[in-house]
């Protein structure tokens, strides 16, 4: 039997325009996959990207309507011309908030929903022919964008497709959350207990059951936020009447390094505790301490459960994940590939003992001494050094249980095969299931297509006949003999 698709002469794409709207800036990228896809998910490549700087849940709230299209104009033209006129009244519109809109919605569900409204509208007036539903403009889950930044780093180390071969388990580090996501097993059966973080998937062909958790707050810039207001609880004097200056030492800053924050540049819906309030007008003077010891057990405390119960209003805290099986291979990628980096690994894998005495050493230097080993490196990075990379061995170690032996199962990646690794293309591929396989255009029908074989394969005969003949009598002539 003949498989018509195969034999179309065009193929038809789908498209789809993503917005990765972040905490700190928003992305745009622009997917394709061939309609006919491969085991009902499609292979999906990126056509274009396009950066807005600063998350919507801060640019877009002071001027919401005006804001929000000058906001989003020059991407969506940009996406705009890389999708086919012909392809846009099937190519859908999604923008998906991460963590940052994840918190103002715990904090303000009201402006969170409205800035929601915001968006969906300039979208729809700047992306006019493009395909919007219901469900174009929202937040996803933690969960959702662990499972797809899974999904993005097995596509691009091509081990998911054309066929699964060794999955790797993804390790990722944001600023307000961090996500952890690996196989059950290494076979396809169903984990024996079900779990909320249970996640079945069905990509070419193919199911896979993995556990995927994202942890709210315990994002490198949120965590500090809880260092930070634990510390000042620590310090704050009883007599708070005529308080508007407030100096803490901090042990996971360099000593010579010091800067202030006020009130909202530390406090929120993940750091807020009982207390907060009354620290509310004061400004607060950081002062680095240079005191590794100290800074190890201050972030311990903050990934202990008990005390983060004790300490912080919404309860969310850490909670130690399932076992991951002991031949997982990992890939860490954002925040966990720049602390590599700043601590010079990021062309070499170090042992586990390398790594933790290179952040023991990193929070043990001035912070001239950390100027001088990290040139180039902005002040607002090389600050928080020694804090991230603390955070990081705790969390691997003490929360994820990474041992020696299975710390070089982690590869620190910035790119896979030259591409980013964001949550959006997995994203894409996952959607590619919900999309009914489109007809290639104009394809031929298995009669027309033998019929039209059979007249180019009789025309192909008469030709060569002809030729045949042609040449014999031209050969004839030119060796006839002439009789007198």
């Amino acid at each position: 039997m003949v498989n018509t698709n195969a034999l179309a002469f065009c193929s038809v794409f789908q498209y789809a325009m993503v917005f990765d709207a972040g905490s700190t800036h928003t992305t745009m990228v622009v997917y394709k996959w061939q309609a006919n896809k491969f085991n009902g998910t499609g292979v999906v490549s990126q056509v274009a990207s396009c950066d807005m700087s600063g998350g919507i849940g801060v640019v877009l709230r002071a001027d919401p309507r005006a804001a929000a299209d000058g906001y989003f104009r020059d991407c969506v033209a940009a996406g705009l011309d890389s999708v086919p006129e012909g392809r846009r009244g099937h190519s859908p519109v999604t923008l998906a908030a991460t963590a940052g809109m994840r918190l103002l919605r715990s904090e303000s569900p009201d402006e969170a929903q409205q800035v929601l409204g915001n968006v969906s509208r300039a979208l729809e007036r700047a992306a006019t022919g493009m395909l919007f539903s219901v469900n174009s403009v929202r937040i996803i889950t933690g969960q959702e964008e662990a499972v797809a930044g899974w999904i993005s780093a097995n596509y691009l180390l091509k081990t998911i497709f054309p066929k699964p071969t060794k999955l790797v388990g993804m390790l990722d580090m944001g600023g307000a959350s961090t996500q952890i996501t690996f196989l059950h097993h290494n076979n396809q059966s169903a984990p024996q207990s079900a779990s909320v973080y249970d996640t079945s998937l069905q990509l070419y062909g193919a199911r896979h059951e993995l556990y995927a958790r994202s942890y709210m707050c315990y994002g490198q810039e949120q965590l500090l936020n809880r260092y930070l207001v634990v510390l000042v609880q620590d310090h704050f004097p009883r007599d708070t009447d005529s308080l508007r200056t407030l100096r803490v030492g901090s042990p996971c800053h360099n000593a010579g390094f010091n800067y202030s924050v006020g009130y909202n540049d530390y406090v929120n819906v993940c750091s807020e505790t009982s207390y907060t309030n009354k620290f509310r007008n004061v400004t607060v003077k950081v002062e680095g301490e240079s005191n590794p010891d100290q800074c190890k057990q201050r972030i311990q405390s903050l990934l202990n459960p008990d005390d983060c119960n004790a300490t912080f209003s919404n309860k969310e805290c850490f909670a130690v994940p399932t076992n991951h099986p002991p031949d997982t291979n990992f890939v860490a990628v954002s925040g966990f590939y720049y602390v590599m980096q700043y601590l010079e690994f990021a062309k070499k894998h170090p042992p586990l003992k390398d790594f933790l005495v290179a952040t023991k050493k990193s929070c043990s230097r001035t912070w001239e001494q950390t100027v001088s080993t990290l040139p180039g490196v902005k002040e607002e990075y090389a600050s928080k050094v020694c804090f991230n990379a603390q955070y990081q061995a705790n969390l691997l170690v003490d929360g994820y249980g990474i041992k020696e032996n299975t710390w070089q199962n982690i590869d620190f990646l910035k790119k896979v095969n030259n591409t980013s690794v964001g949550w959006t293309l997995g994203f894409t591929i996952q959607s590619t299931n919900a999309f009914p396989e489109e007809q290639a255009e104009e394809p031929f029908s298995a009669t027309i297509f033998v019929s039209l074989m059979f007249i180019i394969a009789v025309g192909i005969g008469v030709c060569l006949t002809l030729t045949v003949i042609n040449l014999i009598k031209h050969c004839c002539k030119k060796n006839q003999i002439s009789v007198k």
